[in-house]
């Protein structure tokens, strides 16, 4: 049993629990030796049974119980560790994948429950002797297989690749933090900036083989050897292999192979590396001679071929990790999504608490481009509600949060940053804003926001101008989408620059903070509440994205009543009115259908 561990039942009931189980599975408990093979699965107690496997020879099948039994379910492991890779589901440890095992379970009928477990290791052991099953199971999870072969010690590549049904060439980098894959040399410069990598010569970039396989080999196919990888490049992608044996006369290093196969809807990876030529035993340095009575670059191509080749080459299984639009963009809705949210562009205006969460949460979302305005530099005082971190510290907020969106949200293709007051703007940048699909008004300053959006239309811009600000606490956040000839934030703002309307009263407290400059304020409040507000600002500009607004509209959110009183505040009566009643945790959208004109009263 581990030490120190918590565990739900106590022995006595455990004892209990299995010698019911013996009654129903014949079988005997499991301790020391045994159980400490299955120790990084926690497992703390056990009960081995004898089973019949597809081969006729007898083998034990041993339920596995954690610390969190019975409220996880047990797991069930075959003890002959040298079925993995000959029957599907089974991993190196022995421990097979089952539909229930290990999952949870709040129910009475633990012992039914665990006997049907059994079942299903009894039921996947039994399908395991028809081999078109075992090949079509194998086929279906060629990723998990191949990552089965992967060693500890073996370098990560890193790809950004466009998935295509072809095999072709790409181009690679080697560098300490690994390697990394693209289509084209731009697109590898692009992908390793952003990554981090630092800069590289241009001869430092190899040709990589992109092979393409028409089905997904099982573990008995999959290559071994570096001749047996020769074999499926001439089946399949015969017409590279002339570039390939330009690279071994350039260089005598390793080469990157990227298996590409169906899997499903989709394609899987996985990456080879074929050993180039060892360093000869007393030399420091690699032989000039490839192959024996030749000289680099003189090599007879067969006998090259054979030595890059060779049977006796043990090739090496690498990690793939994919950073394509496919695995980025795997997990959204995009069956319900009417619009592709990659070919959108947002400009935000101001990188503070609100627009830094805000475009990073459109970075997620999978908006394709923004534009990123802000003359300030970030404060140790923002840490606490930007998303930038402590190492942005005395620098731009557009330019730091650009690097932070470019590095860590590679489904963006492109951001911009402008460290520039609005009022300041030159006319390529104000082009450069009108350009986009909709802007982001995110400043605080309403009278600095109406400038800006008065001259964005001076610009030619048509599109959807959002403004967002939030009220003291953040006890209520506002996103007013203004679509163009509509109503402005001109229109809802009275002449002192308030929002008209407010949701809030703050008779007697004290809403702004002194920030320790000339006319230096602030609005206090924390990363919790300013969590409900730009999530329904972010969301509320996805929307004007997919379906931009005919008419302006005003998207209020609310936090709850106690968290208002609590700061010292109250609803106003005319948020009363309008939410009927119900002030707090609530969103609620005003619709302003009236043009500009009509509210005007021209």
């Amino acid at each position: 049993m581990l030490e120190d561990v918590p565990v739900f039942y106590t022995p006595a009931e455990f004892d209990t629990f299995l010698s019911d189980l013996v009654t129903r599975i014949p079988g005997e408990q499991i301790h020391g030796k045994v159980l400490s093979h299955y120790a990084k699965r926690r497992a703390i107690r056990g009960l081995a049974c004898m089973v019949s496997c597809p081969d006729g020879r007898q083998r034990y099948l041993d339920i596995l119980f954690t610390p969190s039994f019975p409220k996880v379910l047990p797991l069930v492991a075959i003890r002959d560790t040298s079925l993995h890779l000959q029957i599907p589901h089974v991993e190196s440890d022995g421990v097979l994948c089952l539909p229930t095992a290990g999952k949870s379970y709040n129910g009475s009928d633990v012992l039914g429950q665990t006997i049907g477990v059994f079942r299903e290791a009894i039921e996947l052991i039994q399908a395991s002797k028809s081999e078109t099953w075992k090949a079509a199971h194998f086929k279906a999870e060629f990723t998990a297989y191949w990552a089965n072969r992967i060693g500890d010690n073996g370098p990560t590549i890193r790809a950004r690749v466009t998935p295509k049904h072809q095999s072709g060439l790409l181009f690679s980098i080697r560098t300490q933090r690994g390697i990394y894959i693209a289509d084209s040399r731009a697109s590898l410069e692009e992908f390793t900036k952003r990554q981090g990598v630092a800069p590289y010569k241009d001869d430092a970039v190899k040709e990589a083989l992109l092979l393409f396989l028409p089905g997904a080999p099982t573990p008995k196919e999959m290559p071994r050897t570096a001749e047996c990888v020769y074999t499926l490049i001439e089946q399949f992608a015969a017409e590279h292999l002339a570039a390939l044996e330009a690279q071994f006369r350039k260089s005598p290093e390793s080469v990157l192979i990227v298996i590409q196969v169906p899997q499903g809807q989709e394609l899987a990876y996985g990456g080879l590396l074929i050993p180039g030529r060892e360093r000869q035993k007393g030399y420091a340095k690699r032989s000039r001679q490839r192959v024996n009575g030749f000289r680099a670059g003189r090599e007879p191509p067969e006998m090259l071929r054979k030595q890059y080749f060779s049977p006796q080459k043990l090739v090496r299984y690498l990690q793939i990790i994919r950073f394509d639009d496919a695995v980025l963009r795997s997990r959204e809705d995009n069956a319900q999504m009417p619009k592709d949210l990659q070919k959108c562009s947002v400009a935000i205006v101001g990188c503070g608490s609100v627009g830094s969460s805000v475009a990073d949460i459109l970075a997620q979302s999978g908006v394709g481009r923004l534009v990123l305005v802000d003359h300030e530099f970030l404060g140790p005082e923002n840490l606490s509600r930007n998303t930038l971190g402590a190492t942005s510290v005395g620098y731009s907020k557009a330019k730091e949060l650009e690097t932070k969106l470019l590095r860590d949200r590679p489904q963006l293709q492109s951001v911009t940053a402008i460290a520039e007051r609005i009022d300041r703007l030159k006319t390529d940048q104000w082009n450069q804003l009108a350009g986009v699909d909709c802007v982001l008004f995110a400043i605080g300053q309403s009278g600095m926001e109406i400038y800006g959006a008065e001259m964005l239309r001076r610009h030619g811009f048509s599109g959807v101008i959002g403004h967002a600000w939030l009220e003291p606490f953040a006890c209520a956040g506002h996103l007013l989408l203004c679509p163009a000839q509509q109503v402005t934030r001109q229109d809802r703002t009275d002449e002192m620059g308030d929002p008209l309307d407010p949701v809030t009263c703050w008779e007697g407290v004290d809403v702004e903070r002194d920030g320790g400059g000339c006319g230096d304020t602030y609005q206090p409040y924390g990363a919790a509440a300013l969590t409900r507000a730009t999530s329904m600002i972010a969301n509320g500009v996805i929307e004007a994205l997919i379906t931009p607004p005919a008419t302006t509209a005003e998207h209020i959110v609310t936090s709850s009543t106690s968290e208002l009183k609590r700061n010292g505040g109250t609803w106003s009566k005319h948020w009363l009115f309008e939410s009927r009643g119900r002030p707090g945790g609530v969103q609620i959208t005003r619709d302003y259908p009236f043009p500009l004109a009509a509210v005007s009263g021209e």
